[in-house]
């Protein structure tokens, strides 16, 4: 005995069950398998099988199309002018549909309606296939995120090629810087109202496409609540602070820091911000960090600024490894009057210090950390105080965070650059993500890429 599957597309009226098209899609022999390749239909087959199933479908639904019922121009009827081609893409299948096209029936008017599926729903392809190519390739490079949808695919396809990744994460990035920094697209009543919130910012490079310039700077920001801050064990056994939800905010745009404000804004909102809560906000010390965060001032009870203490720690310990022992360790003892919350006491020591070695290699390196505690001076604090009253004192998070949003994308992929206007379209997607809002935001971002037909 012979053994086949038959796969049958039947297209029938449901009110009265006459059936109008049927269809043959595989026909295939069932044959005892001699290696578990053999199990089953592979994936080829599989795709086969949906590029039939789908334009067996379409072939249908184009019946049904909501054509235009007169002239939009005159409202006069309209007749049947042969058919306009129009491309479909969807996840894993590419289609050809064919539109019935319109011309108007008055001799004065004659317009010519050839519809296209960009022009009536606003993209060619299939909302899931963007999303998916939009969240590939701002994971990884062009080329990776090519090579990623092939296999997926187990084919090249022209609408999953590199030009055509770059411009619709482009579209999407746009879609999303907009929404990012739109107040009125959050959804107030899933967000719970806070007492204190964190802040912080810092900048990251990315490699600039411009010949005459060899970096731009892209500014990322953090915002979470220290109630979902969870302490958990690490694999030493120590118990470590595990944020369970952030907000980031980033741009790469150099509009004076508007953007990013605003998307601090935003992000801020997002996490329980409102005129009762106390911020409490954290930078490396970079004026324009500073700026950013104080423009939440007007939008809270309080804004608490400081150095934090990761930056301070780094460049003390960078000068110590590289002096001699003696003046090691007196840079090492002023690093911890900052740490004690002697300021004043640490500038003087240090001011004094780089007289000694004024002629030293080291002049240039001291004077350099005097300059930088000297401009933050307003924002040193007593961090071991800090620390003792379980209150943050380092930007740790945001520094990891420079690592994941920015420098996993941008800086590690050597080869590529960027201009400003395109990274910060990619980062847009990439925070989005990072703060698992990209669900919300793919939703909102939909509503503006593609239309509904009324």
């Amino acid at each position: 005995m012979a053994l086949k599957q038959k796969i049958i597309s039947q297209i029938y009226d449901d009110q009265t069950g006459e059936v109008l098209n049927t269809e043959i899609i595989e026909d295939k022999a069932i044959k005892s398998p001699k290696s578990i390749e053999e199990l089953g239909y592979n994936h080829e087959e599989q795709i086969n099988l949906l590029q039939k199933i789908q334009d067996a479908f379409l072939g249908s639904q184009i019946t049904i199309f909501p054509y235009p019922q007169s002239c939009p121009k005159c409202e006069t009827k309209l007749y049947k002018k042969g058919k306009a081609k129009s491309t479909f893409n969807s996840v894993f299948t590419d289609h050809e549909i064919h539109l019935t096209a319109f011309r108007c029936i008055n001799p004065d008017c004659k317009h010519v309606i050839e519809l296209s599926l960009q022009g009536v729903f606003g993209d060619y392809r299939h909302p899931d296939l963007v999303e998916i190519q939009t969240k590939l390739a701002a994971e990884h490079s062009f080329v990776k995120a090519q090579e990623l949808l092939r296999l997926q695919n187990k084919r090249h396809r022209s609408v999953n090629g590199q030009v055509n990744l770059k411009r619709i994460t482009e579209k999407v990035g746009t879609c999303l810087a907009e929404i990012h920094q739109d107040k009125t697209s959050l959804d107030t009543k899933d967000i719970k109202d806070q007492s204190r919130l964190i802040v912080q910012a810092d900048g990251g490079h990315i490699k600039d496409k411009h010949p005459d310039r060899s970096t731009f700077e892209a500014i990322l920001t953090t915002v979470y609540s220290p109630t979902n801050v969870e302490q958990k064990k690490s694999k030493s056994g120590c118990l470590k602070g595990e944020i369970t939800q952030k907000s980031f905010a980033a741009s790469s745009f150099k509009d004076h820091h508007r953007s990013i404000k605003n998307m601090l804004l935003v992000s801020a909102m997002k996490e329980g911000l409102t005129k009762n809560t106390e911020v409490t906000a954290f930078a490396d010390g970079a004026k324009n960090c500073w700026s950013i965060i104080k423009s939440l001032k007007s939008y809270c009870k309080s804004l608490e600024c400081i150095l934090d203490w990761y930056h301070i720690r780094v460049r003390f310990d960078k000068i110590i490894k590289q002096m001699k022992s003696e003046y090691a360790d007196k840079l090492e003892s002023i690093k911890w009057k900052i740490w004690h919350g002697k300021s004043e006491e640490a500038l003087e020591r240090l001011t004094l210090m780089y007289g000694e070695l004024i002629t030293s290699d080291f002049a240039d390196k001291l004077h350099q950390l005097l300059k930088y505690l000297a401009n933050n001076k307003g924002y040193l604090v007593n961090y071991e105080a800090r620390k003792i009253a379980g209150k943050p004192f380092t930007s740790s998070v945001i520094e990891s965070a420079i690592e994941t949003v920015v420098n996993a994308r941008f800086k590690k992929k050597q080869k590529a650059q960027w201009n400003r206007e395109s990274a910060h379209r990619v980062l847009q997607i990439r925070t989005s993500v990072a703060s698992n809002q990209w669900a919300k935001d793919w939703e909102q971002a939909k509503t503006k890429l593609y239309k509904k037909v009324a």
